[in-house]
């Protein structure tokens, strides 16, 4: 499968983004020290329109404001920033937080241009200084997400070859085989079966692959997001799937339209 495959690693969510110019460092400090002092300033709505609109898909204003009450942004003395990392559309800025404790708080900041400008895509605290990071699942690496993709078709398109959905039922999540059964499966797919419907082409198609990760919300299961278009003629072949920690990502829901 011929995959290209953008992803940016973010404590909040991970995304595909276009590829723009570059912007000054400066640029992405100062949207970075703004972002920081309205949040500081108790206006987490005006923040909220300061991030980026792949965040604010996944993310309501509610779990925005419970993110960065609980990482500790909202009541802090100071700023200042340190690092800068840029690449295309993509940019990191690093820095501290002062507590008012005088307590400093290691903390890295993901940036995406958008229509020109830089927007907030995801704000996380550093691991050291006696921190643990916020993020407790590793982000899966580009050639996992790539590798989840392919397996799934391959156990889908196995599936509908042989109209036996046993085997794709018996590697989805626990999560996921609570809310369908092998019957549902084969119903649902029915259509594809009847008709014959080859989804293995997308193994050889080029393909632009979107991973992006759900809040973590205690109480709730981590979810992987990966939307997917495949290049395959007359039509592209999109899918939506959904995983969740299980032993490793394993798949929750999947949406195909073909």
């Amino acid at each position: 499968m011929k995959l290209f495959t953008r992803i940016s690693f973010l404590a909040l969510l991970c995304s595909v983004v276009s590829i723009l110019g570059c912007s000054k460092n400066d640029s992405t400090e100062a949207t970075s020290g703004e972002f920081m002092n309205t949040i500081k300033e108790g206006n987490i709505d005006k923040a909220y329109t300061m991030t980026s609109p792949a965040l604010q898909k996944v993310t309501n204003k509610d779990q925005f404001k419970n993110f960065v009450t609980t990482l500790g942004l909202v009541d802090f003395k100071s700023a200042r920033w340190f690092g800068h990392n840029q690449m295309d559309s993509l940019a990191t800025v690093e820095g501290q937080i002062i507590a008012k404790d005088s307590s400093v708080v290691p903390i890295k900041i993901h940036m995406q241009n958008s229509g020109g400008s830089w927007k907030i895509a995801g704000v996380e605290r550093i691991a050291g200084f006696g921190l643990a990071g916020n993020i407790s699942e590793q982000f899966p690496s580009n050639n996992d997400v790539n590798t989840l993709v392919a397996a799934w078709i391959s156990l889908l398109d196995r599936a509908i070859k042989a109209n036996d959905f046993t085997e794709f039922y018996s590697n989805m999540s626990k999560l996921g085989q609570t809310t369908t059964t092998k019957e549902a499966l084969a119903a649902g797919f029915k259509g594809y079966v009847d008709n014959k419907i080859n989804v293995s082409a997308a193994m050889n198609a080029n393909a632009v692959i979107t991973p992006y990760l759900s809040l973590n919300v205690p109480g709730k299961p981590r979810v992987l997001f990966v939307e997917s278009t495949f290049g395959t003629t007359p039509v592209a072949m999109k899918m939506r799937m959904k995983f969740v920690l299980d032993g490793g990502w394993k798949l929750l829901s999947m949406e195909i339209n073909f």
